[in-house]
């Protein structure tokens, strides 16, 4: 029923509940973070900020659900948004309090995310810090391929490339066995990254057309960044400078966020 925003809207049950909730808070509270959530996954990132704010005020802590969604949706939105320190923070909140309601998923996802974040940062060691133990406890489930690819990353940066390389594609295989489409997207790029790092560019390449093919199927907004700065990266490496102006110029990510993520 939270798949669509036309759900929300017409099911006369959905309307009916939103009725009768009335002045409970805790209940008014659940509804704007099942919005929150509802929003990011449909992009629109303001709406989910919205709907997560007005859940926090509704409810205190010792209502952790309601606490630990709402912190989680509005981290995602605040990613989306590009308001790292927010999203960081907001992150740091949902992990714990996931924790203590027992919402290991969006736990583990929220690891994923906040490791990914401090490696943007350039803080490897935290990134590794928050990823590793959130795998440690979790084996190989599906749902770990978002942290495996970003621990992956993790590992780029710090030149272990056979670990890396180990953990990403774990990553990819879990991402296609969960159909988490961002998860293999990002571990694709980091293996097009790995393959570049030894000299392979061809391969680089084929694994950068899977990439962009499994984009063209949909993906969160901040997955667009990296595919272009990866597709520069590689032109640059092999010294097709026009190519790589062109997409600065002209690609539907602003340039700026290219360029982030490019430096």
């Amino acid at each position: 029923l939270v798949g669509s925003e036309m759900c929300i809207r017409d099911s006369p049950y959905l309307r009916r509940a939103a009725a009768a909730i009335g002045d409970d808070a805790p209940l008014r509270g659940e509804w704007h973070a099942l919005n929150a959530s509802l929003a990011g996954t449909q992009g629109r990132a303001g709406d989910a900020v919205d709907h997560a704010q007005q859940a926090l005020a509704e409810v205190g802590e010792e209502h952790a659900f309601v606490q630990a969604l709402a912190h989680f949706a509005l981290a995602g939105a605040k990613r989306e948004l590009g308001d790292v320190p927010d999203a960081i923070a907001a992150y740091e909140q949902a992990i714990p309090l996931c924790r203590a309601a027992r919402l290991a998923v969006p736990e583990l996802l929220a690891c994923a995310h906040l490791g990914f974040l401090y490696l943007i940062q350039g803080r490897l060691q935290r990134a590794e810090a928050v990823l590793r133990p959130a795998l440690a406890g979790a084996g190989t489930q599906p749902v770990t391929a978002a942290a495996r690819a970003a621990l992956g990353l993790v590992l780029l940066e710090q030149n272990r490339l056979e670990e890396a390389g180990d953990q990403l594609q774990q990553a990819l295989a879990l991402a296609e066995e969960s159909g988490h489409n961002a998860a293999a997207v990002q571990s694709l790029l980091a293996l097009s990254r790995l393959q570049r790092a030894h000299g392979d560019l061809s391969a680089a390449q084929r694994t950068l057309a899977s990439a962009a093919a499994r984009v063209e199927e949909g993906v969160p907004g901040w997955v667009a960044p990296l595919l272009a700065a990866e597709q520069a990266h590689l032109w640059l490496d092999q010294q097709l400078l026009a190519p790589a102006d062109h997409l600065l110029a002209e690609s539907e990510t602003p340039a700026g966020a290219v360029r982030d993520v490019l430096q």
